[in-house]
C-alpha cells in the first residue's frame, strides 16, 4: 500500500490552520476561518498524527518485526525530545536578550542559568504554542507502549488504558507538564491522548477500516453527528457541563467527537481533490508529508515575531506575517525534502573500502 496523499493533505490543512492560530489569532482573518467551533488545527495535527503512527507501526512491525517498530518510534520520541529542547532553549535565549516582554515567553531571568537548564532538559519549559511538543514526546512514549498490545491483537487493552487515563485526567485535572517558572502547561497531555489514542488504533487496522471511511455511509454519520453535536455544544455552551465537554484544554468528549467528524469530511473532499485537481492541492500534500519540519519553523517564526510586530495578534501586520507563514510553509517543506532525500543517497553510497 503506497503512501496516501490525502492523508498529508489533511496534515497540511491543520498546519496552515495553525500557523494562523499562532501569528493572528483573534484577528479578523483568523475568526474567518474559524467559523466552525470546536474545531482547530491542533485536535486535527493530534488525530492525523496518531493515525499516520498507528499506520506506519503496523506496517514496520508486519514488514521487519515488532523489535524494528519499537527502535523507529524510539528515534522519533528522541527527535522530538530534541526538537523540543532546542526551541525552548531558544525562546529562553530571545526573552533574556530582548528589551521587549512578550506573554509567549518564559521569565527566567531571576533564576540560575544551572535551574533553568534542568528544567529545559526535563521539558518543565513550555511556552505556549510550543508545548505541544513536550505532549506529543509522551504521545510517541504511549505508542511504544500500546504497539506491542496492539501486535498481540489487544485493542480492547489499548482502548480501555487510554479511557481509564482520559477519566483519571478529568475527574482530577493531572496530566499537564510544568510551564516553569509560571505554572502549567496549557494542553493537559492525559487528557488529549484519549484522541491520539483513538486514533493510533483506528491506523493500526487501517488496512480493514480504509474503506469505510471512504465511503458514503461514512460521510453521511459525519455531517450528521457533527452537526449534532455542534448543535448540542451551542445549546450547552453556557452550562459548567457544556464548557467541560467542548474544553479545549483538557480535550473535552465534544471535541473529539468533531475531530473525527471533521477528520471525515475533510479526508473525503481532499481525496475526491487529489484525483481530480492534483496540481492545486499539492502544496498541501508537500507540507503534510513534511510537517514536524513545518511545525518547528512555525515555532521558531513564533518565537522572534514579537520583535518585529509586537504581541498585538488583531493587527494589520499580524494577519500579514500569518499569510506569509502560511505561504513560507511551502518551501520549508521542499527544503526538508531534498535534505531528506540528499542524506538518503549519501547513507545509500557504497563504501570504498
Amino acid at each position: 500500500m503506497g503512501r496516501d496523499r490525502a492523508l498529508d493533505a489533511v496534515r497540511g490543512v491543520c498546519i496552515c490552520y495553525m500557523a494562523l492560530a499562532h501569528v493572528c489569532y483573534e484577528s479578523a482573518l483568523f475568526r474567518s476561518m474559524s467559523f466552525i467551533p470546536w474545531i482547530d488545527g491542533a485536535s486535527g495535527f493530534i488525530l492525523i498524527s496518531g493515525l499516520v503512527v498507528g499506520i506506519l507501526s503496523r506496517r514496520r512491525t508486519e514488514a521487519a518485526g515488532l523489535a524494528n517498530a519499537e527502535v523507529r518510534l524510539g528515534h522519533r520520541t528522541a527527535l522530538l525530545y530534541a526538537s523540543h529542547v532546542a526551541l525552548t532553549a531558544l525562546t529562553v535565549a530571545v526573552s533574556v536578550a530582548a528589551e521587549i516582554e512578550d506573554p509567549t515567553w518564559p521569565d527566567v531571568t531571576d533564576f540560575s542559568p544551572a535551574q533553568v537548564a534542568g528544567w529545559l532538559v526535563t521539558m518543565q519549559i513550555n511556552p505556549r504554542y510550543v508545548d505541544i511538543l513536550s505532549m506529543y514526546v509522551v504521545l510517541l512514549v504511549l505508542a511504544m507502549v500500546w504497539t506491542p498490545l496492539l501486535h498481540r491483537g489487544w485493542w480492547p487493552a489499548v482502548a480501555g488504558s487510554s479511557a481509564l487515563l482520559y477519566a483519571v485526567a478529568l475527574a482530577t485535572d493531572w496530566g499537564r507538564f510544568p510551564d516553569q517558572p509560571d505554572g502549567y502547561a496549557y494542553f493537559n497531555t492525559a487528557a488529549w491522548q484519549a484522541l491520539f489514542g483513538s486514533a493510533f488504533v483506528v491506523g493500526w487496522y487501517w488496512s480493514r477500516l480504509a474503506d469505510r471511511m471512504r465511503g458514503p455511509a461514512a460521510l453521511a454519520v459525519a455531517v450528521g453527528a457533527g452537526l449534532l453535536v455542534a448543535a448540542t455544544g451551542l445549546l450547552v455552551r453556557d452550562t459548567a457541563a457544556g464548557a467541560r465537554a467542548f474544553d479545549k484544554a483538557d480535550c473535552g468528549v465534544g471535541r473529539i467527537a468533531l475531530a473525527w467528524a471533521a477528520f471525515v469530511v475533510l479526508y473525503q473532499l481532499l481525496r475526491f481533490a487529489v484525483a481530480r485537481a492534483p496540481a492545486v492541492v499539492g502544496p498541501l500534500v508537500v507540507i503534510g508529508s513534511r510537517s514536524l519540519a513545518c511545525f518547528i519553523a512555525l515555532c521558531v517564526i513564533e518565537t522572534f515575531l514579537p520583535l518585529l510586530i509586537g504581541s498585538d495578534r488583531a493587527t494589520v501586520a499580524a494577519q500579514t506575517a500569518g499569510v506569509l507563514t502560511v505561504l513560507a510553509m511551502y518551501p520549508v517543506a521542499r527544503a526538508r525534502g531534498t535534505a531528506g532525500d540528499v542524506l538518503t543517497g549519501w547513507r545509500r553510497r557504497p563504501s570504498r573500502a
